[in-house]
C-alpha cells in the first residue's frame, strides 16, 4: 500500500504530525513498537503529572491554610499506579479513536527506515513493507546507560522506574540539573524523602536566572540538597542502599539513585546511517528549521534530533513537518516553545530571558510581582513563586514570561499568546480586565511593572 506519510513513533510528535497531515486529506501511516502514544507519554509525561499532582494534594492536606493542617496524610504509591494505569487506558481509547476518525493506519511493531521511500515494520517474526513518500522519525529517546556493579545490581534507577516506584524510599539521589530532575527532586521531597540534587553541569539550563534563584530558594524549603558542579565518581552497593562518593569529600548513603542527567536519542537498529542521514555525536538526527534530515523525504521531530523541548516542543515540530510536506510555509521557532517543570509548585517559562534578551541586542526591561502579594495567594496559601515579564524598553514588546506559582500551567497559556502575537506591554495589561482575588492577578501586575505602573508594588 503506498502512502503520503509514514510515522515512526506515536508520541506527541509523531501522533500530531500525522493527525494533522491526514486531517489535510495525505494517506497516513503510523508505526510504534509499543503502546500507542508512545513510551514518553506513557512512562514519563502521564506519571510526572499524576505524582506532581498527589504530591501538590499531600502538601494542601499538610499546610491546610482554611482548616487544620495534618501530618498524617500518608501517600498510597500502589493506588497512585493503579491510577495511572486507569488514565492511560483512557487516553489509549482516546487516541485509537483519533485514529479512526482521521482514517489514519496504525501498524504495531518496530519501524526500520529500509529505504528513504520504505518502511520497514517487524513483528513476532512477521515482516511488512509499507511505501511512502515521506517518513517521519519521531522515535523518542532512551535513558542513558546504567553503571552495573557485580551480581548484575543496577546502581541507577531512570526517571520511568522512578515515576513507578510503589514504595518510597528514605533516600534519593537525583542526578541532573535540567527539569527533569527538578522535578523528581521537588516531587520526591514533598513526599517526605531525603532528596539530594547532584548538578554536573549547569543549573537549569535555559531558564531565566532569577527563576533558576526562586526554585534553588523553594527546593531548599521543600528539604532539598542541592550540589552544583558535583559528578558522582563512585558506587557501591552496601546493605540497604548506596553509598556514593560524589567527590570533595562527599560521602553518602542513599536508598536509590536516579540518573535524569542525559538520555540518548532512539536511533540504533533503525537503518538511518546507511541511508546517509547524518547523525551527531550522540546519535541524534540532525535537521533544519523545517524538521527535514539530509536526505529528501525524511523528517524527524522530537527527542530523536537531541532537542530538550519536551512534549510541546515535539508536537510543534511535528506540526512544522507535516505542514512543510503538504507544502504549507512554516519553520520551527524555538523561542514560542514553553519550557515546564512538574515541581511543587510548577513552573513554566515561555519565550526570551534576561540574558537572551540581552544577547540579541535588546534594551531590556523587566517587571516582577510576587504570587504572595495577590489575594488569591494568600488566601489558598499559595504564596510561593513569582512572575516576571522581559520587554524591549523601546517598543514594549513582551519578549518572555517566566513563572513560578501553583497557576503557573494556566497563566503561561495567557503569556504564549502575548509572546507569540509580540504584543506591546500597553496593550497586554488593562485594569479593567484583571480579576482581583485570583493568582492572574500576579501575570497582569508583573506586565505592569515593566513600565513602573503595577498599583500592588
Amino acid at each position: 500500500m503506498r502512502y503520503d506519510v509514514v510515522c515512526i513513533g506515536s508520541g506527541l510528535g509523531g501522533f500530531t504530525a500525522a493527525v494533522r497531515a491526514a486531517r489535510a486529506g495525505a494517506r497516513v501511516a503510523l508505526v510504534e513498537k509499543d503502546d500507542l502514544g508512545g513510551s514518553c507519554l506513557k512512562n514519563r509525561l502521564v506519571p510526572a503529572l499524576l505524582l506532581s499532582a498527589t504530591a501538590g494534594l499531600h502538601r494542601d492536606f499538610r499546610d491546610a491554610p482554611l482548616g487544620r493542617g495534618t501530618s498524617k496524610c500518608v501517600i498510597d504509591l500502589t493506588a497512585v499506579e493503579n491510577r495511572k494505569e486507569k488514565l492511560w487506558q483512557e487516553l489509549q481509547n482516546r487516541l485509537y479513536a483519533l485514529l479512526e476518525r482521521n482514517r489514519i493506519d496504525f501498524y504495531p511493531g518496530f519501524g526500520f527506515v529500509y529505504t528513504n521511500t520504505t518502511v520497514l515494520v517487524k513483528q513476532n517474526g512477521n515482516e511488512l513493507y509499507l511505501d511512502t513518500a515521506n517518513i517521519i522519525l519521531a522515535c523518542g529517546s532512551t535513558p542513558a546507560a546504567y553503571i552495573k556493579e557485580t551480581g548484575e545490581r543496577l546502581a541507577f534507577i531512570s526517571p520511568e522506574e522512578a515515576y513507578a516506584l510503589t514504595d518510597l524510599p528514605e533516600s534519593m539521589l537525583v542526578l541532573g540539573g535540567n527539569a527533569e530532575a527538578c522535578s523528581l527532586a521537588s516531587t520526591f521531597a514533598e513526599l517526605g524523602v531525603a532528596v539530594t540534587l547532584a548538578v554536573p553541569g549547569e543549573f537549569l539550563p535555559g531558564m531565566d536566572r532569577d527563576l533558576v534563584t526562586e526554585m534553588s530558594d523553594i527546593l531548599l524549603r521543600q528539604g532539598v540538597t542541592i550540589l552544583e558542579g558535583t559528578v558522582l565518581r563512585e558506587v557501591r552497593h552496601c546493605p540497604g542502599g548506596w553509598r556514593c562518593c560524589l567527590g570533595e569529600g562527599i560521602n553518602m548513603m542513599v536508598t536509590k539513585i536516579v540518573n535524569a542527567h542525559e538520555r540518548w536519542p532512539r536511533t540504533t537498529g533503525m537503518g538511518l546511517e546507511a541511508l546517509g542521514i547524518t547523525l551527531g555525536r550522540r546519535g541524534e538526527v540532525l535537521v533544519n528549521d523545517r524538521m527535514e534530515t539530509s536526505v529528501p523525504g525524511i523528517y524527524a521531530v522530537g527527542e530523536v534530533t537531541g532537542t530538550t523541548v519536551g512534549a510541546q516542543g515535539a508536537a510543534y515540530q511535528g506540526e512544522v513537518a507535516a505542514d512543510h510536506i503538504l507544502g504549507v510555509p512554516g519553520y520551527f521557532d524555538p523561542d514560542i516553545v514553553p519550557l515546564y517543570l512538574f515541581t511543587i509548585p510548577p513552573a513554566g517559562s515561555i519565550g526570551l530571558t534576561t540574558e537572551q534578551a540581552q544577547a540579541r541586542g535588546y534594551n531590556v526591561c523587566t517587571g516582577k510581582f510576587a504570587f504572595r502579594d495577590t489575594l488569591g495567594g494568600c488566601l489558598r496559601g499559595h504564596d510561593d513563586g513569582l512572575v516576571k515579564v522581559v520587554a524591549d524598553h523601546l517598543t514594549g514588546r513582551i519578549l518572555g514570561v517566566h513563572i513560578i506559582g501553583r497557576s503557573a500551567s494556566e497563566l503561561l497559556v495567557n503569556a504564549s499568546l502575548a509572546v507569540h502575537l509580540q504584543v506591546p506591554v500597553e496593550k497586554a495589561y488593562t485594569g479593567a480586565g484583571l480579576v482581583r482575588g485570583t493568582m492572574s492577578e500576579a501575570l497582569m501586575e508583573a506586565i505592569a511593572d515593566v513600565r513602573g505602573q503595577s498599583i500592588m508594588v
